[in-house]
């Protein structure tokens, strides 16, 4: 596994995963470097088949718990995709959204966040406590558009 380049941002997700009281380990280590450098959504089997190749000696339980773990941290979060499936993207913590292209996968930041009225009046009018919120909007990147790549069609759509 010491074909695996630490970072800093490696470094301190390891840091914070041991304050948090888990092992840090050289295979722990290969997953977050590698979740790190993912530029697009990615699924776990799909991070898995890249561990695989850098780190063979990763195992898949590895790779699923390490993006759990992860994601309980908010160093990943789970970005629901249109076809009913997860994947995750690296993230900061700060409350935020996703734009995701549905050809190529890439998603997109946003913070714009003008969600808080529509909140309130759900909460009055239903009384529910509302804790938090999660928007992903799907579409189609600029450079998806100008290759004209078609949008994939989705089961059930109108």
């Amino acid at each position: 596994m010491s074909n695996i380049e630490h970072t800093r941002a490696g470094d301190a997700i390891m840091e914070k995963i041991s304050e948090a009281d888990h092992k840090v380990t050289e295979s722990r280590r290969a997953v977050v470097e590698l979740a790190l450098k993912r530029e697009h959504a990615f699924s776990a089997a799909e991070l898995y088949e890249i561990v695989k190749e850098k780190a063979p000696g990763v195992g898949r339980a590895t790779v699923f718990r390490t993006l759990d773990l992860l994601t309980s941290l908010r160093f990943l979060e789970k970005v629901h995709m249109a076809e009913g499936c997860h994947n995750y993207v690296v993230c900061g913590g700060q409350h935020h959204h996703h734009l995701i292209c549905d050809s190529c996968g890439v998603a997109l930041d946003f913070e714009d966040c003008s969600l808080t009225e529509l909140l309130q009046r759900l909460t009055e009018r239903t009384g529910f406590a509302i804790r938090g919120h999660w928007l992903e909007v799907f579409g189609k990147c600029q450079n998806c558009q100008k290759a004209n790549l078609p949008v994939p069609t989705l089961v059930g759509s109108n």
